[in-house]
């Protein structure tokens, strides 16, 4: 059963990677970090470099692992959509969260976007910096009704390669409750290598 679950996951998390972009462009507001704009930069720099992503998958204390080589900057773009879907530039959302910038001790600092209500499934987006290069991006979510609660953080790991920040792997980590069925945890880690 377990081992069903976490080859359905690798399946959905498949098809999404394999699904092109929506056809209708969002309108975004400009009003927090271009999280988009970041995310296209990157993805056009790993595709140029060749990088090979290792993947592993934890469900429910079951694991699966593969490999591959996104051969274009789509397919990329694909495995990242979750955190595509994380921008908070969307229109209507420009008023909708905090910006506490914290300056830190040896050249760390902190910019955090958390959102005022409940609302937006975005709840908090925390950018670290190391002498003003970015080196984490952290985001939490949470999506809930009656039947479902869905919980995840999801994190992008950066590293200063030739003066460029770089992605150099990512983690999404969740727990899903659902009225009459069992709680899901799980675990997705990307990690990039040149």
């Amino acid at each position: 059963m377990i081992k069903k679950t976490v080859l359905g996951l690798f399946l959905v998390a498949g098809m999404a990677a394999c699904s092109g972009p929506a056809e209708t462009p969002v309108v975004r507001a400009d009003s927090y970090f271009d999280l988009v704009g970041l995310l296209d930069d990157q993805t056009s720099l790993l595709i140029k470099q060749g990088v090979v992503l290792e993947k592993k998958l934890t469900a429910n204390g079951e694991q699966e692992s593969m490999s591959l080589r996104p051969d274009s900057e789509e397919q990329l773009r694909a495995e990242l959509k979750l955190f595509y879907e994380a921008d908070i530039n969307k229109l209507g959302l420009d008023d909708a969260y905090f910006t506490e910038e914290l300056p830190g001790i040896n050249g760390n600092s902190k910019v955090i976007n958390t959102a005022k209500k409940a609302g937006p499934n975005v709840r908090m987006i925390e950018y670290d910096y190391s002498l003003g290069k970015l080196s984490q991006i952290r985001v939490l979510v949470e999506d809930k009704n009656d039947i479902y609660t869905f919980q995840k953080e999801m994190t992008m790991s950066f590293e200063s390669l030739d003066g460029k920040e770089m992605l150099t792997g990512y983690s999404i980590t969740g727990k899903q409750k659902m009225v009459m069925k069992s709680d899901l945890d799980f675990s997705l880690q990307g990690r990039f290598s040149r």
